[in-house]
Order: structure tokens, then C-alpha cells, then sequence
């Protein structure tokens, strides 16, 4: 699928919405992990489990399903303003997913470990 979003993709047509799609992207994901981890932080902490599982639950809370969006796209030919934002930002979600989920799993496991992680390992 994340083959299909990349051919899909046009660097002319994110250049025109480039800063409004973005935003709008970094602000989708970046809220719904702050969300979904306070939401669950809370909870958590009146539950006597460790906060740290509510930034690994935000985490997850970022993965979507750019597949049927594809589909639908593919399958009644559509064009026009939100087809040519719906790509993108689709493809845009699942790189800023996948980092942040990536870091946070990076960085819990680095705080909690009773050994020194190098950071080559958070990295990569």
C-alpha cells in the first residue's frame, strides 16, 4: 500500500498545498497522540499502571489505513480538491506515525532500561 501512496503522489500538486497539508497533518497526528496519551495517562495513573504504556497507547493511536482512502479513489476515478489533498496526506500521516511511534518506543525503552542504550540504537 505505502508503494501504491508513493506512486500516487506528485510533487508539483503537494508543492501548491504543501504548508496547508503540513500543517493540517503535523497538527492531526501530533494532537491525536497528545490526546490519546493524556486521555490514557490519566487513567493509568488512577489505575496504579505505568505512565508509560499511555505514550506507547498514543503511539498507536497514529497508525492508519491509507488503503481504503486509495481504493475509493482507484475504484470511482475521482479528482479534484480533496482527492489531490487525501493522498498526500495520507502518505504524510503514516511517515509522521511511524517516527513518532518509533521515538517513543526509543525513548520509554531508553529511560526504562537498566543498561545505557547508545543512542545509534534509538536512532536506527
Amino acid at each position: 500500500v505505502g508503494l501504491l501512496i508513493g506512486t500516487e503522489l506528485i510533487w508539483k500538486e503537494i508543492k501548491k498545498s504543501g504548508k496547508q497539508l503540513i500543517i493540517t497533518t503535523l497538527t492531526q497526528s501530533l494532537g491525536t497522540f497528545f490526546i490519546v496519551s493524556l486521555v490514557f495517562a490519566v487513567v493509568f495513573y488512577f489505575a496504579g499502571i505505568p505512565l508509560y504504556l499511555a505514550f506507547i497507547f498514543g503511539g498507536i493511536a497514529l497508525a492508519t489505513a491509507p488503503a481504503p482512502a486509495l481504493s475509493i479513489v482507484r475504484e470511482f476515478k475521482t479528482d479534484g480538491p480533496v482527492t489531490r489533498t487525501l493522498i498526500p496526506m495520507a502518505a504524510l500521516d503514516d511517515m509522521v506515525g511511524v517516527v513518532v511511534f518509533f521515538s517513543t518506543i526509543g525513548i520509554i525503552s531508553a529511560n526504562i532500561s537498566e543498561q545505557k542504550v547508545p543512542i545509534y540504537i534509538v536512532l536506527f
